[in-house]
């Protein structure tokens, strides 16, 4: 009896060493996953913001189109889209206007508006590498009808 219960109590003593390990392999990965939940969700808000920025120029665009009395031009577009990013760096946002015209069964013009953000992750290059962060972008295109 003696012999087995030494034999239990040294199994236990070895065992603290080997639970301490794999409680560090385990929390660095909890730890990675968690970080990369909270990184893809920012990402997934980042893209929701721009996407209705570019929403609401290519909206301003087409009320506010080129025979319109205050006719839309490219700088007021991008105010517009800056003035829609609410929670981002304005400045960092870049949007480009295109005016197209076509042939369509409504008999207008298409304006394209595609905004862009380089999203740069809170972990910076730690994981990532290179500068840390990625380009977002978003593309609304409408149809102006006269």
């Amino acid at each position: 009896m003696t012999l087995l219960r030494n034999t239990m109590m040294r199994r236990r003593n070895g065992a603290k060493g080997a639970v301490m390990v794999e409680f560090a392999l385990s929390f660095l990965l909890f730890l990675i996953v968690c970080i990369g939940v909270f990184e893809m969700s920012r990402a997934m808000w980042i893209y929701t913001t721009l996407s209705h920025a570019a929403r609401q120029g290519a909206r301003y665009a087409i009320v506010s189109g080129a025979n319109a009395p205050t006719p839309a031009t490219d700088a007021s577009i991008l105010a517009v889209v800056r003035k829609h990013s609410i929670g981002l760096v304005s400045s960092d946002i870049q949007a480009d206007v295109v005016w197209e015209d076509a042939t369509t069964k409504d008999g207008g013009e298409f304006v394209r508006v595609r905004a862009r953000y380089p999203m740069r992750f809170i972990t910076g290059p730690v994981f990532i590498g290179g500068d840390g962060g990625i380009q977002l972008g978003s593309v609304s295109q409408m149809t102006i009808s006269y």
